[in-house]
């Protein structure tokens, strides 16, 4: 005869019994799951890799995370990454410099294959400066595009200028006045990295080029580095009719006179209202103090 204690009991106990009993199904079911969720995504990893291209670079020894797919074999260069240029020997690295500035002077390379060599090219450092410094004055325009803009980011991102008595200045102040306009835009950029007098006195006559883009980018690098020697070259191209040309000489003039006269213009601004009413006070400005730099 079963007692009332042991009913009471019985009734505690079998729903304990049978929750337990769900939880652990449930936990063999969950793990069970995840092991086949764990086997499927192996499998997923396993076909990607699968469908990657093998590549054998020059020596026989494949190494994917180095090297793209070639469109050409014999042709197309290796783009090493970051790890892999700190790796080599510098000569090594100056080689590879060499490589990637000849593979950029081509016509033919993708945008993605011209980026891969550009960075590959800006992370051989001290080996691609020299070599940089020795080819600037190319007669491969194309190339000297590229040259110059290596430089400026060199000295802007690494501080690295070639050697202690020599400077990217130096040789791209012999670059001649009739390269093409893309060509002299990345000089005006690489010059506004030096304050000396021939850098700027070059920049000045960049400031006063028929480019637009050229004149911008002259500008810039004068609010930069520019001094009161430059300020009638700024001041003129305050009456540009191109409202980008108009802000970057009120950069440069507040940053060459060191006077607050509104607010500061990096590129052409939405607000042409705002442009004009500085553009003003830097006219007015002008009008007063012409004398002083005659």
């Amino acid at each position: 005869m079963i007692t009332r204690g042991q009913k009471i009991l019985i009734s505690i106990l079998v729903p304990l019994a049978i929750i337990s009993g769900t939880v652990a199904i449930y936990r063999v079911y969950r793990r069970h799951k995840e092991i086949q969720e764990a086997e499927q995504g192996r499998k997923d990893i396993e076909e990607t890799l699968a469908r990657r291209p093998k590549l054998t670079p020059p020596g026989g020894t494949r190494n994917a995370e180095t090297e793209v797919e070639p469109s050409a074999e014999e042709e197309y260069p290796r783009f090493y990454s970051d790890r892999k240029v700190a790796d080599l020997k510098p000569a090594e690295r100056a080689k590879l410099a060499g490589e990637m500035l000849d593979f950029l002077a081509r016509a033919d390379n993708t945008p993605e294959q011209r980026d891969r060599a550009y960075r590959t090219l800006l992370n051989c450092r001290e080996s691609a400066a020299v070599l940089l410094y020795n080819a600037l004055n190319s007669d491969d325009t194309r190339k000297q595009y590229y040259m110059l803009k290596a430089c400026t980011d060199l000295r802007d991102l690494y501080f690295m200028d070639v050697s202690e008595g020599r400077s990217f200045a130096e040789a791209a102040r012999k670059v001649p006045a009739d390269v093409p306009p893309d060509v002299r835009t990345q000089l005006a950029r690489l010059l506004g990295c030096y304050r000396d007098a021939l850098s700027r006195g070059r920049l000045d006559k960049l400031a006063d080029d028929e480019d637009p883009g050229v004149k911008y980018a002259a500008l810039v690098s004068l609010a930069r580095v520019g001094n009161a020697a430059s300020v009638p070259i700024v001041a003129a191209a305050l009456d540009s009719g191109d409202p980008a040309i108009q802000a970057a000489a009120c950069r440069a003039m507040n940053a060459i006179i060191a006077y607050d006269a509104g607010t500061e213009f990096v590129s052409a601004p939405d607000y042409k209202d705002a442009l004009q009413t500085e553009v003003a006070k830097w006219r007015k400005w002008w009008r007063d103090n012409k004398a002083a730099y005659e």
